[in-house]
């Protein structure tokens, strides 16, 4: 699973809020003034305001560890008991690398970045190309859409959800051909 920027902003911000916690916990243990003084000002004066915080911050963590558990990124893809002894799985590396392969048939597709999501058994596919200016873009894409469903169908017998296709950049045409 990715988690995007604010998901990690986010769980930075928990985890810094939380050790800042510990720390003045551990500090209090240890007798440190201040540290004693902002327990004290808690307990007291700011005791609603500190209860409702760490009751927020104790939610917050708390689902959001079992959103990770839950949605952890798979690192393999199951191809069914095709042979009768057991489970057939391929890694979403060896995927990323076959697809590479298919792209290489193509000379106009300079690079290429495959990104695989599966959710909840549905995978996406998204390829991130680079194809030299002058390149005829809608055919490149449209087979290039077309072998790698064909490629998952009939080799790997998974279905594709959706192959999305984004083109990176456009790069100068290499001369000599």
């Amino acid at each position: 699973m990715r988690i995007n920027k604010s998901e990690r902003i986010t769980t930075f911000l928990l985890l810094f809020i939380s050790a800042l916690i510990y720390v003045i916990l551990i500090l209090a243990l240890l007798k440190w003034s201040p540290a004693l003084s902002f327990l004290g000002w808690a307990s007291h004066q700011g005791f609603l305001f500190v209860l409702i915080f760490l009751i927020v911050l104790f939610v917050v963590s708390f689902s959001m560890s079992f959103f990770y558990l839950l949605f952890r990124e798979k690192t393999t893809i199951s191809l069914g008991n095709t042979s009768g002894l057991g489970e057939i799985s391929i890694s979403l590396n060896g995927i990323k690398n076959a697809i590479r392969e298919i792209a290489a048939y193509f000379s106009e597709i300079q690079e290429i970045r495959p990104e695989i999501e599966n959710l909840r058994g549905k995978i996406i596919l998204t390829l991130r190309i680079k194809v030299p200016s002058g390149s005829d873009i809608t055919r490149v894409v449209n087979e290039l859409q077309h072998r790698v469903k064909v490629y998952f169908e009939n080799v790997l017998t998974l279905n594709l959800e959706n192959i999305n296709i984004i083109i990176e950049d456009v790069v100068p045409a290499k001369k000599g051909k």
